[in-house]
């Protein structure tokens, strides 16, 4: 049955939100660091370097973060295999590995099955 203005029932409070109104830290990963928790929220568009996915995260050692996925994290976002409620970890090779004649930390990500 249709009505003009639509009220949720008693008890059904709570609304959208935007996960990415609470400014948190942003983690920026170096060689032999290593990140592990769960997504929470994501972001994604595009910026002066192409795509980007930002990826809220409930870090185990340093909380509520936000993270620019890289490497493999990307990509396993873009592929859909890495979404929000998934645990995740990721970490950034000591190795250096050359592409295009630059050097780059390659960045690895698994989650939970």
């Amino acid at each position: 049955m249709a009505s003009e203005e639509l009220s949720p029932p008693d008890g059904f409070d709570k609304g959208p939100s935007n996960d990415f109104e609470q400014d948190v830290e942003t983690i920026e990963l170096t060689a032999g660091e290593t990140l592990c928790g769960t997504v929470t929220g994501k972001d994604e568009g595009d910026g002066e370097f192409g795509p980007y996915v930002r990826l809220r995260i409930n870090d185990d050692d340093r909380g509520l973060i936000d993270y620019f996925a890289k490497g493999e994290a990307k990509q396993m976002y873009f592929a859909d295999d890495l979404a929000v409620g998934d645990d995740v970890w990721v970490g950034m090779k000591t190795e250096t590995q050359e592409h295009n004649g630059n050097e780059y930390h390659p960045t690895i990500c698994r989650v939970t099955e």
